[in-house]
C-alpha cells in the first residue's frame, strides 16, 4: 500500500493540477476540482468495504485493481494530453 501511494504521488498525483492550470480557465479548474474530489470521496467510502468485506476482494486485489486503473489512466494521459511546454503566459 505504501508503494502504491508513493508511486501515485511521485508520478501522476501532481500532473492533474499542473495540466489544468496550464490549459484551463476558472471553469475548467472548477470542473476538474469537482471531479477529483468526487473520485476521492468515492474511493474513501468504497475501499473499506472492498478490503474488509466478506473477502470479495481483499487488500492485494483491491490495490491491484486501483493500480490497474492508474496504469490505464497513465496510458490515456500519454495518448490524449496536449503538450503545454512553452505555452504558458
Amino acid at each position: 500500500m505504501t508503494c502504491f501511494v508513493l508511486v501515485y504521488q511521485i508520478f501522476i498525483g501532481g500532473a492533474f493540477w499542473v495540466y489544468l492550470g496550464e490549459i484551463g480557465s476558472e471553469v475548467c479548474l472548477g470542473i476538474g476540482l469537482f471531479t477529483l474530489q468526487g473520485t476521492v470521496t468515492m474511493i474513501t467510502f468504497v475501499t473499506p468495504y472492498l478490503v474488509m468485506g466478506d473477502k470479495p476482494f481483499g487488500v492485494a486485489n483491491t490495490f491491484e485493481v486501483l493500480g490497474g486503473i492508474q496504469l490505464a489512466t497513465a496510458v490515456a494521459l500519454c495518448l490524449f494530453m496536449k503538450e503545454t511546454k512553452g505555452l504558458t503566459f
